[in-house]
């Protein structure tokens, strides 16, 4: 075999593992996408799953985090160490203005008459299900744009080292 000929084989070669490799890191980019997604869904889950509970039992903060560490898809949020609703652990993904919402409200709940509570409750859970649904439209446009910038960016560095 000619030394050229193996030359442009192995720069093929090289070409497709870059483009390979571009195109996995934009699906994995996509992958913490949907990681962020489902914890800010499981946060609002939480919130509903609090709320079930205080809406048929008289329960403190404590024990309605008692309650949730039963479960470990909860667990995944952090709050096995929690032991009071204001220190729970919020999701980092979350917009600031939206923390400093859930984390007021957190406060309130332990001050509030039980109505109060349920309906702050559910008024959390909502918030978290339409920052998760904000998250879904990004996942979607991820799903989209990642994969193909990565392959582009792999295609463009084998150009380079050409």
């Amino acid at each position: 075999m000619d030394i050229a000929l193996l030359k442009v084989l192995l720069r093929f070669m090289g070409t497709i593992v870059l483009m390979v490799a571009g195109g996995g890191s934009g699906v994995a980019a996509c992958a913490k996408k949907k990681e962020e997604r489902q914890e800010i869904y499981m946060l609002s889950r939480l919130f509903a799953y609090m709320e079930q509970l205080l809406s048929y039992q008289a329960l403190t903060g404590e024990e309605l985090l008692q309650h949730a560490k039963i479960y470990p898809q909860f667990l995944r949020l952090g709050i096995q160490s929690c032991t009071r609703l204001e220190r729970l652990p919020l999701p980092e993904t979350l917009s600031l203005p939206l923390c400093e919402e859930i984390q007021a409200d957190l406060r309130k709940l332990s001050l509030a008459p039980r109505e109060t509570a349920c309906k702050t409750l559910q008024h959390m859970a909502a918030l978290c299900r339409e920052a998760a649904q904000q998250k879904e439209k990004e996942v979607q446009v991820a799903e989209k744009l990642w994969p193909r910038l990565g392959l582009c960016l792999g295609a463009l560095t084998a150009i380079l080292l050409w």
